[in-house]
């Protein structure tokens, strides 16, 4: 990964990675039909995943932007290794998930009705996981106490890695691990629900639904070696919904609906351990004080079904955020890293545009005959309300784009055996990491246009070539700091980083049996 800093340096950075998963699931169920009008179902799950990073190596270089000096590579001139610099890292992560269901539906029709969905229907279930969960990491790093000359550092990495340029007296490795590099978490979830679908008439219908969840996300570690984290979050969270549908004509209809969901913490977002991310060259830390995020859903919907595979669908949206989880910059006096936290409430709103229309028919080419145009494009408002102690407010939601547009261009000719997939996508510029009003303000990410092309060909029975390229324009990622802290990106501002991720081109030849 190349790049620059905000230090006019000219970064060139590398990874070496090897991730091993193993991974189980099964499943045993059962359907009993009760009677005509009733049915039971249950289902039995258990899951393990193992994964595994055995030596996970990574460093970078640097030199002076727009020098033609070679590339030196960076390495801590204290004893303590740092986690990008000439560092090798090591992970363990075992999971087990246990899981059991129940169901049951019952029907209620009229004597001669036989459409499903003129049929009165209620259904009710049950549902349990437990998940538990153990992780260990180490990591080790080159380091320089020793003032190793300049000419060592701007070795090629090839040479520079050699165990001749390793000992007690010049560079060595050193153990950067601390004991909030390992944790066990546990969740408990437990949940019921109550629902019903009711054709009230030929034109309306809504299926009107309660559940009631109850889940304790636990986590145990150590910080420092003295300070234990127990996270213990038992919360029960009640969760109505309401989808309701009126057949304007048989080629359209109107929908109107209101839910309320929950955004749970993930288990490495609640461990306070620090994870390096390679691609943005900084490290994220978890909060253990996070909760769990509540959200208001409602969203009312126009759909126009102008033939067999054809779509127009017009929505608007409104969602409202408690205790929204955002990534955030912590800055603790001796770097930077990423968090996250929670800010007190937010909303965002908006409208959203769904295209899908073939070009059958529209001229005599049997070319556009086999083509599918898909749009889907949204415009969106957010607004956190009350953010963190320090924080900025009235801000748009973190990783909110105001705008996103999707479009695809589907051809598939089964005839010939061709099928090519023309994909293309842009977000609006969105807050990439909260910062503060002061040592460190906000970071946005800018928008950048990505092209993704597949095309296969159909070889007798069996064969099938295929190709693609994500990413096509390679247009590079943009990260800007808000410096004047005006909550607008101009030339004022300071480019974060900038770096291209490039593209991504693959071809294989598949056999069919």
């Amino acid at each position: 990964m190349g790049g620059y800093n905000d230090n006019n340096l000219e970064l060139n950075n590398y990874a070496f990675r090897y991730e091993q998963k193993s991974i189980y699931t099964g499943q045993l169920s059962g359907t009993h039909e009760l009677s005509g009008q009733s049915r039971l179902r249950w289902t039995g799950g258990y899951g393990f995943t193992n994964r595994q990073e055995p030596d996970y190596r990574r460093f970078t270089s640097s030199r002076p932007q727009g020098s033609n000096e070679p590339f030196r590579i960076d390495v801590p001139q204290q004893p303590s290794p740092t986690f990008q610099n000439a560092a090798r890292f090591f992970s363990n992560l075992t999971e087990y998930v246990s899981t059991g269901r129940v169901d049951y539906e019952y029907k209620k029709a009229a004597a001669a009705e036989t459409d499903d969905k003129h049929i009165l229907k209620l259904r009710a279930g049950v549902y349990a996981e437990y998940k538990d969960r153990a992780f260990r990491a180490r990591y080790f790093g080159i380091v320089n106490p020793n003032n190793v000359s300049a000419e060592v550092l701007s070795l090629p990495p090839a040479q520079f890695f050699q165990s001749s340029n390793l000992s007690s007296t010049g560079l060595y490795y050193n153990e950067g691990t601390n004991t909030q590099d390992r944790y066990d978490a546990q969740n408990t979830l437990m949940s019921g629900y109550v629902g019903a679908y009711i054709p009230f008439s030929d034109r309306l219908n809504a299926t009107i639904g309660f559940r009631g969840e109850y889940n304790r996300q636990q986590l145990q570690s150590v910080v420092n070696g003295v300070q234990r984290i127990r996270v213990d979050n038992p919360l029960f969270s009640p969760l109505p919904s309401v989808n309701a549908s009126y057949n304007l004509t048989d080629k359209s209809l109107f929908r109107l609906a209101y839910s309320m969901s929950v955004n749970r913490p993930e288990f490495r977002e609640l461990a306070q351990f620090a994870y390096y991310d390679f691609n943005y060259d900084v490290s994220r830390v978890g909060n253990p004080n996070l909760k769990t995020a509540t959200i208001h859903n409602a969203d009312v919907r126009y759909e126009f079904y102008p033939s067999e595979g054809q779509l127009i669908s017009l929505a608007a949206f409104y969602k409202y955020f408690i205790k929204p989880i955002e990534a955030k910059i912590n800055y603790s006096g001796s770097g930077v890293s990423y968090t996250v936290d929670n800010a007190n409430n937010a909303y965002s709103m908006g409208l959203e545009l769904e295209a899908r229309k073939s070009l059958r028919g529209i001229s005599g080419s049997g070319f556009l005959d086999n083509m599918t145009v898909l749009l889907n494009a949204a415009l969106i408002k957010s607004s956190v309300i009350n953010s963190f102690v320090g924080q900025e407010n009235n801000r748009s939601l973190q990783g909110q784009s105001p705008y996103l547009i999707n479009a695809g261009l589907y051809y598939a000719d089964p005839k010939q055996g061709w099928q090519v997939n023309v994909l293309y996508n842009v977000i609006g510029r969105r807050i990439f990491a909260v910062g503060d009003r002061s040592v460190q303000p906000t970071i946005y990410e800018m928008p950048r246009n990505a092209i993704d092309i597949t095309v296969t060909k159909q070889i007798g029975e069996h064969f099938e070539i295929r190709a693609g390229i994500q990413d096509l324009l390679n247009q590079p990622f943009r990260l800007i700091q808000d410096s004047d802290l005006d909550k607008k990106i101009t030339d004022a501002d300071d480019v974060y980083q900038r770096f291209r991720r490039g593209s991504y081109s693959t071809a294989g030849l598949i056999y069919k049996f």
